[in-house]
Parts: structure tokens; C-alpha cells; sequence
């Protein structure tokens, strides 16, 4: 994986500090007449990661920060639960939330740039998700709740590579695990 990007796990801490890089994001890169709507949207996000957080449960939800190595810019979370002591053991992608600047929501127009970064930021979080899964000895899964991400299941079983990862569809989901 490219170190151009760090994956960590997000803390307290680093809520906070996510908290005010994302708000000023808000104020910067929102559509005007959007910016009520996104800082409240936003704000409940913050509010129930933080909840997330204080329970501490291991086994519960796990937020996971993709930053930029350069500037630590937060560019996306990804929510993950640990499913590994169930009788399927494996890593879940429950969501991902991306910054208010890669939103489609909150912009009227993006560029080809923006909608590259955006792509390449959903790549890269999910190829980081599934090495955090596969360092754990476990397996990863994505639930498709959208024709859109069974378009991107779609590929990634066309693209997979068999010698280093096994991609299949069981159900409704894809499950990614380490070839052994």
C-alpha cells in the first residue's frame, strides 16, 4: 500500500481534531446556501463517533481516519465493525464518511480533479480496510446497499487478483480474504 496515506484508528483526540479540521472544511468548500445543512449533518456524525468512542467496545463499532502523510488532512472515516469472534470471524464495513470538501452532497459542481480525489480516496480507505482486516487474520466484507456499489463489487471481482487475495460475492456481500 502507498504511504502517501496514513490509516489509523480514530481516538478522542483525534475526534477533536477532526472535528475542527472537518467544520472549517464546511466553511470553505460547502455550497453557502448548504452550510446549515452539512454542519448539522455533520455535527450528529461527530456527537454519535464520539458515543461510539466513550463506550469503548471492542467488538462494536471501530472508526478508522484516512489522512493525507503530507498535511494530516482527514479525508475520510471509515466505520468498521470486529466481527472477528462471531462464527464468521471477519472485519464489516458498516460506512464510510468522507470529508465536507469530497460531499457530493454539499457541491454543485466538481471538477474532473475533485472527482478523482474522491475516487482515489474511497480506493485507497478501502484497500486500507482490508489490510487492517488481513493483519488481523481475518477477512473482510461490504454489505451492497446500492446498485452503485454493486457496480463497484462488479469490478472489483473482475479486477481481483487470485494469487495474493481471493474477491467473491456471497449474498449481498463481498467478501475479500488473503489467500493462505
Amino acid at each position: 500500500m502507498t504511504t502517501e496515506y496514513d490509516f489509523t484508528k480514530l481516538t478522542s483526540e483525534k475526534l477533536g481534531q477532526l472535528t475542527e479540521c472537518w467544520n472549517a472544511d464546511i466553511q470553505s468548500n460547502v455550497q453557502e446556501e448548504l452550510i446549515d445543512v452539512a454542519e448539522d449533518s455533520y455535527d450528529r456524525l461527530f456527537t454519535w463517533m464520539r458515543k461510539c468512542i466513550e463506550t469503548e467496545n471492542p467488538y462494536d463499532h471501530g472508526f478508522f481516519v484516512l489522512q493525507r502523510a503530507s498535511d494530516s488532512h482527514s479525508l475520510v472515516v471509515v466505520d468498521m465493525a470486529d466481527a472477528t469472534r462471531s462464527r464468521d470471524p471477519s472485519f464489516k464495513l458498516l460506512n464510510v464518511y468522507f470529508s465536507p470538501g469530497l460531499n457530493i452532497e454539499y457541491k454543485e459542481d466538481y471538477s474532473d480533479d475533485e472527482i478523482l480525489g474522491i475516487t482515489k480516496s474511497l480506493g485507497v480507505a478501502l484497500g486500507k480496510a482490508t489490510s487492517h482486516a488481513f493483519t488481523n487474520n481475518s477477512k473482510f466484507k461490504m454489505y451492497c446497499r446500492t446498485p452503485e456499489v454493486a457496480k463497484l463489487f462488479d469490478t472489483m471481482l473482475t479486477l481481483s487478483r487470485p494469487e495474493s487475495f481471493s474477491v467473491k460475492a456471497h449474498a449481498r456481500w463481498l467478501v475479500i480474504e488473503p489467500v493462505k
